[in-house]
């Protein structure tokens, strides 16, 4: 449930149905109605009625109630009821219930309770509020959402009951409005952001009515195209961008399911995510304290920082150190004091929060209600980073390089062993920050308008949780509470009241300005407990109320407003206090990481003359100690080393500065005081217990004397080592002879000095361990025996590897050959000659080998031997490696750095390389190939020169490819119009002549070789492939002979003979025998081709005897062919024997004659 200060007027989409101020019955006499008064159907006609609001003791009221005949016990209670009506519940989006109570009610809507504020379920008439209400919450309207199922069309009954706070409490008021929603609504809080983290960030608003809420982001106003919505009808809002880049702008807005944008997608709506947890990027804090008091003074603090950084952007971190909202924190003064105060930083910078006593007066943590809790979302489940607390109580978050503690000081238990500090030693565990800043109200130190040396939160929150953040290194502590600013030296350790505080406690006590005395500093640049905290209370952001400010922790105490900038900057953290003004009062800084003086010895009192020893230690950010140092004694004299003497030649009080210098040309500076005076005590004797070994405790006595018997103080300063009473224990770390210097001091500041000297046996030293970080082969490794001598004595460490191979240094550095666990011998003689002997292994990790170079030699041609070169190297020069390469062309594969290789194709070939070293290290790379296809070429050609026309000749060819895949083609063109493809063919010409044949072989890729040849044809002469089949014919019969001739060129017939025969166009023979039996016709006829070839055919044709039977006569007209007699008749038959040479048989193909054709392309 949330307060919110309304209008009486409606705002947009809103409908009154139930207007504030409207006439309502009421029953003040205090005597309870009875059960069931809260239903439609109870009888109220008898109770008095008038306008809201209604009650008593505040102003301006509609009707005045009683409160009955004493002012001293007024009623409990009083009721409520009123009705209204709603024409049609359906047409509206949601219902609103506003109410104003004083102080506790509860609200029935038709007989069903819908609100309860400030009064216990079960109350009777007789019960009491649980709290108070007070000041601008008495006008303010607690806001709330009716279920849509509350109103029914037509009448609705409302019945309040009012409880008051007490028997006593002066006042009493209520008044209800319900309304219909059916429109836009406005946004009347925020937006504001929360939880921040890399990837995400809370946006929380308020609207003046109830609807969905949405919104809307993206990486810049025109361009949010993320959505997002609650699913919730209600006033208050908040939905999660998450999914988003550390470090980087995001720009939203807030809108309506429906309505659209409510406000933002504009430059003003746009926020930076927080750095990635640990990154090392500049960030600045604006810290607040005790700002809720929305005056001119407030007013003036914020104004004097949006002068320095006037885009909210600049802010990377908001904090405020509580009491937020004066003077109770409730709503209505959040409203003022923080969201329309600060609207701008709100919508573009998260706020952090701490709890203040302000805001606990209406906000408890044990429940976490009350407006600190319900205004805000505080990270109790860790969502912006530390453990989860699981209380909104105290928290923390990460930003970039700094992790921040909320604790709370006001309500939480502070005991050492209660639930905050266990919880705040898991979180501060489970950091892993730069920066460690804790904030919280009530300050451990302050002497402002608090005194932390009386208020039990302060003392509390010094003794309890003050050392658990100090044992986790924490660097800056912020608090407000005391209305000043106080900021502290660099202590650590002062845990009792102010004036318990011991001057060790204080760790460095200069300005910490750097432009005056040089930054507070902590060589360690992770944490590290008790290195020093700086501790902070600025609480005069609202107003400043002074105090003595005379706390002994603190360097600087101001009665003035201001705020804090802090600024991170990797491990330096400057911070400045900025007045209201605009002007910077205070500025200190803290950098880690730097050369820190962590030990100043010698004499600060000493009679004229009389010589002191001196003694510096710095430590520059790697641990090692510096080695320059100058030293200005104050009387205008200098010295160098980090052991000087000095003697001061006048009384007086005189300022020692010793300035370290590091190896980087930084420096540490750091001073004593020394008071030189006349008179002194006397020494009378100094001795030392016999047998002193190094490492081994020496009692030293002393006897001295003072002229007047004044009580004497006795110091000694041995080795740089001070030790306090006449009788003391002193262990030397080192052999030698050492001197100790007693400085007897009397009560008046004089003394006396004298020195001892203590022979101390040697000891040999003594080897802890070996240190090889990341050993591994072939990488120089640096190895440092872990040692130490018990006195401090300078020793040789020897390094014996085997085989001669010895190193001498306490640190070395080594490339090792190989892998494995390396044995050594380490032997460690000091400068007396003790010397001590290790064994050890060094154990050294295998590095894999290395492709240099690869690269090929020979074209790049399919079929085409390739040379093969792999160039590799191992860490580990004592490995063999051996070179694997696979060609990928389903060939096996082959081993060597050098190799040769024929692909069978053309084309892309990715080469896989393969380096292994024999000790599991395994490298490879791809060697991409582009081949490109070689032509086929033409090896034997089988070939005719010459041949004879229409005779089928073979032509063969053998042609090879480098591309052994490749598919080879030939194709004959015989120049004749034929062509005809294979490795071997047959082919005839059908003429005589020379004729040109072109041969190209390709491969499949359509590149080849082509070839060209002649070949001549001779003519044939044509060849008879006819006969006349008889040669005796019947006397007088008719013979019709057709001529069949056989040549490839156009032949052309003659008849010769006989004169009585003809020939026709069409080569038939037409011929009538003679009457005279045995009578002999010879025939010749002439075939002629045209090409010079001619042949003859002879034959004679015989007439038979009459006699001659009649299957052997050709004595029909209709004949075909001449009838020639059998064999049978020999005497007949033999004159024509001597034709037969000329009538042979042919091929069975058969061609007649016709006109000469021309020839066939040569």
């Amino acid at each position: 449930m949330n307060l919110l200060l309304l209008a009486l007027s409606a705002h947009a989409g809103e409908t009154p149905l139930l207007p504030r101020g409207d006439v309502w019955r009421y029953l003040d006499d205090g005597v309870d109605p009875g059960p069931g008064w809260e239903l439609p159907a109870y009888d109220d006609t008898a109770w008095p009625s008038g306008p809201a609001p209604l009650g008593y003791g505040l102003a301006p009221l509609g009707t005045t109630v009683s409160y009955g005949p004493d002012p001293a016990d007024r009623h409990p209670t009083t009721w409520f009821r009123t009705t209204f009506t709603v024409a049609d519940p359906s047409v509206y989006e949601a219902f609103s219930l506003a109410l104003r109570r004083d102080d506790g009610a509860a609200v029935y809507v038709n007989g069903v309770e819908v609100l309860r504020d400030n009064l216990a379920v079960g109350a009777t008439a007789l019960s009491y509020a649980t709290t108070g209400v007070y000041g601008a919450d008495q006008d303010a309207y607690l806001l709330a959402v009716l279920p849509s199922a509350a109103l029914q069309a037509g009448d609705n009954v409302v019945a309040v009951e009012v409880h008051n706070q007490s028997a006593n409490s002066t006042d009493l008021v209520m008044d209800l409005g319900i309304s219909g929603w059916d429109g836009p609504t406005t946004v009347t809080r925020g937006p504001f952001l929360q939880q921040p983290t890399p990837s995400s960030v809370l946006v929380r608003w308020r609207t003046d009515g109830p609807g969905e809420g949405e919104l809307r982001w993206g990486a810049t106003p025109q361009s949010l195209t993320h959505v997002r919505t609650d699913g919730l009808v209600g006033f208050e809002h908040e939905i999660r961008i998450d999914g988003w880049t550390a470090d980087t702008d995001l720009a939203y807005a807030v809108a309506h399911p429906t309505a659209g944008v409510l406000e933002g997608a504009d430059p003003q709506h746009v926020l930076h995510t927080p750095p990635a947890t640990g990154a090392q990027v500049p960030l600045r804090f604006w810290i607040l304290g005790d700002s809720g008091t929305a005056s001119a003074d407030a007013a003036a603090v914020r104004d004097a920082y949006y002068s320095m950084a006037p885009d909210p952007l600049d802010t990377q971190v908001w904090l405020m150190l509580g009491d937020n909202a004066y003077g109770s924190g409730t709503e209505s003064e959040y409203e003022e004091a923080v969201f329309a105060f600060y609207p701008e930083m709100l919508r573009q910078v998260p706020l952090w929060a701490a709890l203040g006593n302000h805001d606990g007066y209406s906000a408890f943590s044990d429940t976490q209600t009350g407006p600190y809790f319900d205004l805000f979302s505080w990270p109790a489940a860790g969502e912006s980073g530390g453990v989860p607390s699981g209380t909104e109580a105290y928290w923390s978050f990460d930003h970039g390089n700094v992790h921040v503690v909320d604790l709370d000081s006001y309500h939480s238990d502070r005991d050492p062993g209660a639930a905050m500090a266990t919880w705040l030693r898991a979180d501060l565990a489970a950091t892993n920050a730069d920066w460690l800043i804790a904030m919280f109200h009530h300050p451990p130190y302050s002497k402002g308008s608090h005194d932390s040396d009386r208020e039990l939160e302060m003392v509390e929150m010094r003794e309890n949780l003050l050392p658990i953040l100090e044992d986790a290194g924490v660097d800056l502590v912020l608090t407000g509470h005391s209305h000043s600013y106080e900021r502290s030296y660099l202590i650590d350790g002062a845990y009792g009241a102010s004036d318990e505080l011991l001057p060790e406690q204080i760790l460095q006590d200069h300005d910490g300005d750097p432009a005056g005395d040089g930054p507070y500093t902590k060589w360690p640049p992770d944490l590290v407990g008790h290195e020093g905290t700086i501790e902070i209370v600025a609480g005069s952001s609202g107003l400043s109320s002074g105090g003595p400010l005379d706390h002994p922790v603190m360097r600087v105490s101001l009665a003035s407003l201001g705020s804090l900038v802090l600024d991170v900057d990797g491990l330096e953290l400057t911070g400045r206090f900025l007045d209201d003004q605009g002007a910077v009062l205070d500025t200190f800084a803290l950098h880690k990481g730097v050369t820190t003086i962590v030990d100043l010895q010698g004499g600060v009192l000493a009679m004229e003359g009389e010589v002191l020893s001196y003694s510096v230690l710095a430590i520059e950010p790697d641990g090692t100690p510096v080695t320059d140092y100058a030293w200005d004694w104050g009387d205008g004299t200098n010295d160098v080393g980090d052991a000087p003497t000095h003697a001061w030649t006048s009384e007086g009080r005189y300022t020692v500065t010793v300035t370290a210098t590091d190896s980087g040309g930084g420096t540490a500076s750091d001073t004593l005081t020394v008071n030189i005076d006349n008179g002194a005590p006397v020494i009378d004797d100094l001795f030392a217990s016999a047998g002193a070994v190094e490492g081994s405790p020496v009692t030293l006595t002393a006897v001295a004397s003072d002229p007047g018997n004044d009580p004497l103080t006795y110091v000694w300063e041995v080795d740089g080592d001070r030790y306090d009473g006449d009788v003391v224990n002193v262990t030397f770390f080192d052999d030698g002879t050492h001197l100790a210097l007693l400085t007897v001091t009397d009560d008046a500041g004089r003394i006396a000095q004298d020195q001892l000297a203590i022979d101390v046996a040697n000891a040999p030293p003594a080897l802890t361990a070996i240190d090889a970080p990341g050993a591994i082969e072939g990488t120089p490794v640096r190895i440092t025996a872990v040692a130490s001598d018990p006195g401090y004595d300078p020793f040789t460490v020897t390094w014996d590897f085997g085989g001669g191979d010895v190193e001498v240094g306490t640190a070395i550095t080594r490339t090792f050959t190989d892998s494995g666990a390396i044995p050594v011998t380490v032997t460690l003689l000091d400068d007396q000659g003790a010397s001590a002997i290790a064994f050890a292994t060094i154990d050294v990790a295998n590095a894999p080998p290395q492709i240099d170079d690869l690269s090929t030699t020979g074209p790049l041609e399919e079929g085409a031997a390739i040379t093969f070169d792999a160039v590799v190297s191992d860490p580990g020069i004592d490995d063999a490696l051996v070179v694997t390469w696979d060609f990928r062309d389903g060939s096996a594969r082959e081993i060597g750095e050098q190799v040769v290789h024929v692909f069978p194709d053309q084309g892309p070939w990715s080469v896989r390389v393969y380096v292994e070293d024999g000790d599991g290290g395994l490298v490879s790379e791809t060697l991409e190939l582009a081949l490109s296809n070689v032509a086929p070429s033409i090896r034997t050609l089988f070939a005719p020169s010459v041949v004879d026309e229409g005779v089928a000749q073979v032509f063969r060819v053998h042609a090879t490819d480098p591309g052994v895949d490749d598919v080879i083609t030939a194709t004959w063109s015989f120049g004749d119009g034929t062509t005809l493809v294979g490795d071997e063919v047959q082919h005839a010409w059908q003429d005589d002549g020379r004729w040109l044949v072109g041969l190209t072989v390709t491969d499949d890729e359509g590149q080849g070789e082509s070839q060209l040849f002649e070949v001549e044809v001779n003519n044939l002469a044509p060849v008879f492939e006819s006969f006349p089949g008889r040669v005796l014919i019947e006397p007088g019969a008719r013979m019709d002979y057709a001529v069949v001739v056989r040549d490839t060129d156009d032949v052309h017939l003659r008849l010769a003979a006989p004169g009585d025969a003809s020939l026709t166009d069409d080569g038939v023979v037409h011929w009538k025998a003679p009457e005279e039996p045995g009578r002999a016709t010879p025939f010749q006829i002439e075939a002629d081709d045209g090409d010079g070839g001619v042949t003859l055919q002879t034959f004679a044709m015989i007439v038979a005897e009459r006699s001659a039977s009649p299957d052997d006569r050709l004595d029909r007209d209709d004949v075909s062919a001449c009838g020639c007699r059998s064999a049978g008749s020999a005497g007949t038959l033999l004159p024509l024997l001597g034709l037969l040479p000329l009538l042979r048989r042919q091929p069975p193909s058969r061609k007649r004659w016709s006109r000469k054709t021309p020839a066939p392309p040569r």
